[in-house]
């Protein structure tokens, strides 16, 4: 967490007048590939944390700067609409229970959604210490990423901290937020997953190097696909930004082209590493390894819905 705040991750895409980095998607990419490179768990902290950082702008610049200005401020949020709201004097009365949080044991603030008292279906923060948080992460990997329950009941939410994706209440000069959320947050999954496969053979590399010539040509097969994956989704990101930049509209062709693209690399990059793991042998079995851990944290990565083709 030391690092994390001394590097600024959290910070990487909210504008400087917030404290931020202020980076270009690319640059902020590179930076997500950084952090899951070194532990999968890392990254996928730092990602979900920095890309909460895009809602700066749906709020006045006041309630944006009480929520983001502090230079630990993070928030951990669960996207499941388990929430219910009930109108009250200034603002709204809370209740319900959110799964998979991530970043929960060292966040400042909490996302969630409510549906409210009209049937529509709204977000808002809660401050840590409105909040309940109860260990329930299952999944066998991802271990270290803090991903609580939380809950809250009859919990005061005032209107200036009720906000929507996509409304906009306050300017800014930062590119990177005239980019849609969903082109966004796709981005910067596939940059967590790419940096979580690039940890696996890493330590691969180190832990079982007596091995390798019997996957030589698969192994050298996935490093040469990261790297090309990783140009391909850098590059396309950067067009994007320039887009971004004329403060075009976003057809509807580029969320497909991104979704189906990222779908198609997810996939692969899964089946490759699966098949080394096949073709290693009983070794990568062994829970004691770091590369074992770093196959278990790709399969959760790869599983995320902003990576994988819908159902």
């Amino acid at each position: 967490m030391k690092e994390i705040y001394n590097r600024n991750w959290f910070k990487i895409f909210i504008p400087r007048s917030l404290g931020g980095l202020e980076m270009p998607l690319a640059d902020g990419m590179i930076e997500l590939m950084e952090a899951a490179a070194i532990h999968g768990s890392l990254g996928w902290c730092v990602n979900l944390g920095s890309g909460a950082g895009y809602f700066y702008r749906f709020f006045d610049s006041e309630t944006a700067s009480k929520i983001f200005s502090d230079p630990k401020s993070v928030i951990a949020g669960s996207g499941q609409s388990t929430g219910k709201a009930i109108k009250t004097d200034g603002g709204f009365c809370l209740s319900g229970t959110w799964d998979k949080c991530s970043g929960a044991g060292h966040a400042t603030h909490f996302s969630a959604n409510a549906v409210f008292e009209d049937g529509k279906l709204h977000s808002v923060i809660f401050e840590r210490n409105q909040i309940k948080l109860t260990d329930r992460w299952n999944l066998f990997a991802m271990k270290a990423t803090s991903s609580f329950s939380f809950s809250v009941e009859n919990v005061f939410v005032p209107d200036n901290f009720v906000f929507d994706i996509g409304q906009v209440k306050s300017e800014s000069t930062y590119t990177n937020s005239e980019i849609p959320f969903e082109i966004f947050a796709r981005f910067c999954m596939i940059s967590t997953l790419i940096g979580t496969v690039y940890c696996f053979c890493n330590h691969f590399e180190k832990e079982f190097s007596a091995r390798i010539q019997n996957v030589e040509k698969d192994f050298e097969n996935l490093k040469h696909k990261l790297e090309s994956d990783k140009s391909s989704v850098l590059q396309l990101a950067q067009r994007y930004h320039s887009i971004a930049e004329t403060h075009s509209a976003f057809p509807e062709q580029h969320f497909l082209n991104l979704q189906n693209g990222v779908a198609l690399m997810s996939k692969s990059l899964f089946d490759a590493v699966n098949d080394i793991y096949y073709k290693t042998g009983i070794g990568l079995s062994d829970e004691n390894t770091l590369s074992h851990q770093a196959w278990r944290d790709v399969l959760i990565a790869s599983q995320h819905g902003m990576v994988k083709t819908k159902n």
